[in-house]
Order: C-alpha cells, then sequence, then structure tokens
C-alpha cells in the first residue's frame, strides 16, 4: 500500500507541477493531463472483480505493478521536450495498472 500510494501521489502531484512550471501548459490543461487516466481506473475495477474469481490476487496484483513499472519507466524519460500526447498516454497506463491494485490491495470496510 505504501508503494501503491507513493505512485500514485507522487505522479498526482508532480507532473502537474512539470507540466506548469517548466512546460507552460496552463492550470487546466495539466489537470486535464492528470485526469486522464482516472475512467481506466473505474473501469478496471469492475473488470478486476470479475477475474479475481478466476485467476490468483497475487498473479493481477504482479500484473499491475508491471503494469505501473512500465509507466514509471516511460515517465523516467520525460524531459522539457516531452509533448502532451507522451505525458497523458504514461498517466492512462500509470492508472490501468493502479486499477488492478488498489481493488486488491484496499481492505473491505468494517461494519460498524
Amino acid at each position: 500500500m505504501f508503494m501503491l500510494g507513493l505512485v500514485l501521489y507522487g505522479s498526482t502531484a508532480l507532473l502537474p507541477i512539470l507540466l506548469q512550471t517548466l512546460m507552460g501548459y496552463s492550470a487546466t490543461t495539466a489537470g486535464l493531463r492528470a485526469f486522464a487516466g482516472r475512467d481506466r481506473h473505474h473501469d478496471l475495477d469492475a473488470i478486476v472483480g470479475f477475474l479475481v474469481a478466476k485467476i490468483q490476487p497475487r498473479y493481477l496484483i504482479g500484473f499491475g505493478l508491471v503494469v505501473v513499472g512500465s509507466s514509471l519507466v516511460l515517465m523516467s524519460g520525460f524531459s522539457l521536450q516531452v509533448d502532451y500526447r507522451t505525458a497523458m498516454i504514461a498517466r492512462v497506463v500509470q492508472m490501468a495498472g493502479i486499477g488492478f491494485l488498489w481493488s486488491l490491495l484496499t481492505p473491505p470496510p468494517t461494519p460498524f
């Protein structure tokens, strides 16, 4: 959970700052880039719920870690010449991997 939070919140906070301060994007444009992966995360929650009955959760978590890792490798090559499309694709890939991790690593709510 620590690593998931580090990846999710770290990139959510740092990438818009990079796009705004160093690359000159407006706050709206930088926010839309950060918002791009949200739909993939929520779409995959339902798919992961279906897959967990057929595949062991550790394999789904491993797949999610590989996908998130690949997005971080893509982000590690960012420079001031990165275009908006590449930044958005990296975020969508990252959120797709987090979709596999979030629903499996988050504990269910406890009744009062």
